[in-house]
């Protein structure tokens, strides 16, 4: 198939990491596919080797784009758009775009737009996504796609170092519940145990969360190293990993946590809850919690054989379910039965 791949953020987080790698499994599981995006965004650097045009011309704003869009799709002329956000949608569906094309939209959260009832395929990035899209969009064809990624895989840790490095990563924004971590990790500290906390990411909350640590007297304890482009490495140096999410439709520094063999604390969410739940290979706990969170971390550290024993099921669970070829393989096989007579 001839496929065209939209990503039209300006900005670097999970949505755009799994754009590039829908290109990347497309790409390498027989499609001619090109990636489009905005002008001097993050996914625009991510093609060093060809495969990206961008959208835009000398028109600012979706007007610009849309043209732009159109016009690149006319040249490529593609089997099916793979969109990725609502805007993108939006904006492929333009009537500046055309003649219209056949677009999947991939849900990679619960950002659910009524238009997205008009898209002739709609991707599932997770299975609570799916049951969300059942309910909302019943009469719209639909599969699931779960994420899935180049994982990084390393031994269980034998023995956690002094003083135990604990992490979390993601954008510092409010629904990732790094405010509640930080409360638990004062109760650690008052309870005498001997940690680093590094939470790598950024986003608007930096400062607050920054403020919230000088106030509880966690300077040093709490640390916030800033985005790293090598989540492995990262993840390969932690004793334990923590996601304390209030809200997340996946999660996919979770399953990179899991492959690199680092126990794992969880709240029990939507996407979080679905991969690990009931398989006893991680602690979970509610959200919005920091007492509960902070007696799981401990628990996870004073057991650390029970924690090794869960860490090694969880890193068999991210190989034979999350890994790059395997959803390189449900990704090419939803769009091989994707034709225009079936979509439409």
């Amino acid at each position: 198939m001839r496929v065209a791949n939209v990503m039209l953020s300006r900005g670097q987080g999970g949505l755009e990491a799994m754009a590039r790698r829908y290109h990347d499994a497309l790409s390498e599981t027989g499609d001619l596919v090109l990636s489009i995006g905005r002008r001097n965004s993050w996914f625009s650097t991510q093609f060093p080797g060809g495969g990206f045009q961008p959208a835009g011309g000398r028109f600012g704003g979706d007007f610009g784009v849309a043209a732009g869009l159109g016009h690149v799709l006319r040249r490529f002329a593609p089997d099916v758009v793979l969109v990725h956000g609502v805007r993108a949608f939006r904006l492929a569906r333009s009537p500046l775009v055309w003649p219209r094309p056949k677009i999947a939209f991939v849900a990679h959260n619960f950002r659910f737009k009524d238009e997205m009832a008009e898209a002739d395929l709609l991707i599932a990035a997770s299975e609570p996504v799916a049951s969300g899209i059942c309910e909302q969009f019943p009469d719209t064809p639909l599969t699931l796609v779960e994420n899935f990624g180049r994982l990084w895989f390393a031994p269980v840790r034998a023995e956690p170092k002094t003083p135990v490095r604990i992490g979390a990563l993601g954008r510092l924004h409010p629904s990732k519940g790094f405010d509640v971590l930080i409360e638990a990790a004062a109760l650690l500290k008052q309870r005498g145990v001997n940690f680093v906390l590094d939470i790598a990411g950024e986003g608007d909350l930096r400062r607050e969360l920054e403020a919230r640590t000088a106030a509880l007297d966690l300077e040093g304890v709490v640390r916030f190293p800033g985005w790293t482009d090598n989540p492995s490495a990262f993840l390969g140096g932690l004793d334990l990993f923590v996601l304390s999410s209030r809200m997340e439709s996946f999660g996919l520094v979770l399953i990179e946590a899991m492959a690199a063999g680092v126990p794992v604390v969880s709240t029990d969410i939507e996407g979080p809850g679905q991969i690990l739940g009931g398989k006893d290979m991680a602690r979970l706990v509610p959200s919005e919690d920091p007492e509960r969170l902070a007696q799981a971390i401990q628990a996870a550290l004073a057991d650390w054989p029970e924690s090794r024993r869960r860490a090694e099921l969880a890193q068999v669970e991210a190989r034979e379910r999350f890994g790059f070829e395997i959803g390189a393989l449900r990704l090419s096989r939803a769009l091989q039965g994707f034709t225009p007579e079936k979509a439409a």
